[in-house]
């Protein structure tokens, strides 16, 4: 794991979940209540970060084209946050569930070899759980 990929200190279980509340909270804040489409595929697998970054973006893009708002979660990544608890079993059950389970969330489309990817299959699995059409690119 980098440097980058690592918190700084050490979080107790309650910190880890109280911080994933709060970004759950800030991200539902920059979603509109009308909902918006998120792009999820492999981050740190496959290709450098920077690289499954790109194509997050470029599949913004197209969406954005094609008049869909989406909801950009790259922001929301531990590994763009300067003090993140890096507590993926914790994220995962708390922010993308919670997030899936908001009602703001209207469609999930998936990047080229998701299926590799462990968090973009538990994030489809959410989709699914709550009935989100999934999509691929």
């Amino acid at each position: 794991m980098t440097e980058k990929m690592e918190s700084k200190r050490s979080w107790s279980p309650e910190e880890s979940e109280e911080f994933y509340k709060d970004l759950l909270r800030k991200a539902l804040l920059v979603i509109p209540n009308s909902g918006a489409v998120m792009v999820a595929g492999p981050m740190f697998i496959i290709r450098p970060p920077e690289e499954n970054f790109a194509l997050f973006e470029e599949a913004h893009t197209k969406l954005k084209e094609e008049g869909k708002v989406v909801f950009d979660q790259l922001p929301f990544v531990d590994y763009n946050l300067p003090e993140a608890p890096f507590d993926y079993a914790t994220k995962f059950k708390v922010f993308y569930q919670g997030l899936m389970q908001s009602g703001k969330i209207s469609a999930c489309y998936l990047l080229p070899d998701w299926e590799q990817s462990e968090g973009t299959r538990t994030e489809a699995q959410y989709c699914k759980d709550f009935g989100i059409p999934i999509f691929e690119l």
